[in-house]
């Protein structure tokens, strides 16, 4: 059973606002591992995408690393979109 489920799927910008595709996916990334707890479901995927490859891979890998060990989450689905 899980008390909470997040997800941040697909892209999406706020420009009118001033927020990039890849600010607005940091924004709902931490927002979404500020509240969630070791019993919620969550669900990350194309985090990073339309950004480089280093870029894309330092924003993947520590939301990944923050759900095994500090919300001890035991399993991790993750996407990876390569070109």
């Amino acid at each position: 059973m899980v008390d909470r489920i997040f997800t941040r799927v697909g892209a999406s910008d706020d420009l009118a606002r001033g927020q990039s595709t890849f600010m607005v996916e940091m924004s709902e990334t931490a927002n979404i591992l500020n509240n969630a707890t070791p019993r919620s479901l969550v669900i990350l995927d194309e985090i990073g995408r339309g950004t480089s490859t280093f870029d894309a891979s330092a924003s993947r890998g520590p939301s990944s690393n923050f759900c095994t060990t500090r919300l001890a989450q035991k399993l991790c689905l993750r996407r990876t979109i390569t070109s």
